[in-house]
């Protein structure tokens, strides 16, 4: 599925913020904020409206998905640093 929001806001600290309205609302925001000599990223999305009752399945899959994406993104980045991860 593709959709396209329309940008909110971008502003310090970096933050990358975005809705749309298609018979329901969805704001997703990205947080970057200092933390020790890293930064820690912020990943929400917030749903309103009518048509959530009908999407549980749905919004529950797209979470896996945004997951997903956060793990990979958190190892691109300690990769791009350097950072050796211990598990």
């Amino acid at each position: 599925m593709r959709t396209v929001g329309t940008t909110i806001t971008i502003a310090a600290p970096p933050a990358t913020v975005w809705g749309m309205i298609v018979a329901f609302d969805k704001y997703h925001e990205f947080l970057l904020e200092p933390e020790g000599a890293g930064t820690k990223m912020r990943h929400r999305e917030y749903f309103s409206g009518i048509l959530v009752l009908f999407l549980k399945k749905t919004l529950a899959r797209t979470e896996e998905g945004f997951h997903a994406l956060n793990r990979a993104l958190k190892q691109r980045a300690e990769t791009a640093a350097g950072v050796r991860r211990v598990e």
